[in-house]
């Protein structure tokens, strides 16, 4: 039961997570128009075409606090289901993990290898999400403010452009990244805990709608627990990526043959995202230019 609703979960928590994006990014570009806007009233008519230069948006500390708190609600609900698959002789608990302040949200009671990883996402996200929001405003005001004087025609020009940004790829993106990243990093942290890798013979790809080629290749293969390219293959691997590994248990195997990490050099570019070799469990997950 719950591996198969894993791909599912994640969808889910891509579509909380965008729109915890959407609303936050709302209400920060709203603000950011305001103060374009109150600048652009302010400036004399020679300076008003420059107004807007050097205006910063503000709030996403604020925003960031809620992502990451969501981020740990959703750890905790898939630590709770792994937990469910491979079940051991006695109680696991994650180094470093609170469950009872995980359950409660808060972020800084999650184990240190999956908090550092999620915040080091978040922090990217926080930053580029920032850049391209401070960029779109701030090209549109200088191109609106050059051709005509009328603070509406401005106002609504910006208004456009943040929703056009708000409701793009760049937020769709954003959750899929995080939302595979979160529910994935946990489940492995699980999986690599010396009491439950014992009771592991080896691991499989799952994914009931792969979208990609490199998922179609990898998926419902057994792959060695101890093969040093295990990292290379870990979900996600990019964008809107379902994936995700499940353990197969020792005795369990049932005459399926377990086969080493081996990709194709023609679907290497269907990688955007990796871990890397010798890091499952363990390492940053990076995204490949």
């Amino acid at each position: 039961m719950a591996k198969a609703k894993t791909s599912k979960q994640i969808r889910e928590a891509r579509d909380i997570i965008a729109d915890t994006m959407k609303a936050n990014l709302t209400v920060i570009g709203e603000n950011f128009i305001s103060k374009v806007m109150k600048a652009y009233k302010n400036a004399t008519d020679a300076q008003k075409p420059y107004a807007a230069k050097g205006l910063e948006a503000s709030g996403f500390s604020a925003y960031k606090t809620e992502m990451l708190e969501t981020l740990a609600f959703m750890a905790d609900t898939a630590l709770e289901d792994v937990k469910k698959e491979v079940p051991t002789k006695k109680k696991v608990k994650l180094n470093d993990w609170n469950e009872e302040a995980v359950a409660l949200g808060e972020f800084d009671k999650l184990p240190k290898k999956i908090k550092k990883n999620v915040k080091d996402q978040v922090d990217l996200l926080m930053q580029t999400q920032k850049a391209d929001l401070e960029k779109v405003v701030l090209y549109q005001f200088s191109s609106s403010a050059k051709s005509t004087d009328s603070f509406d025609t401005i106002e609504y020009d910006l208004i456009e452009k943040v929703e056009d940004f708000i409701n793009g790829p760049s937020i769709i993106g954003g959750s899929s990244a995080v939302a595979g990243k979160v529910i994935n990093e946990t489940r492995s942290a699980y999986f690599f805990e010396e009491e439950v890798l014992d009771e592991i013979e080896g691991f499989e790809i799952l994914n009931d709608v792969p979208e990609s080629p490199i998922c179609e290749f990898i998926i419902n293969k057994v792959y060695d627990k101890d093969d040093p390219n295990l990292g290379r293959i870990e979900p996600p691997l990019h964008y809107n990526c379902d994936s995700y590994m499940v353990a197969i248990l020792k005795g369990n195997l049932d005459g399926r043959e377990i086969v080493p990490v081996e990709i194709p050099s023609s679907l290497e570019k269907y990688i955007q995202f990796s871990c890397g070799k010798n890091c499952t469990g363990r390492a940053h997950l990076v995204e490949i230019n």
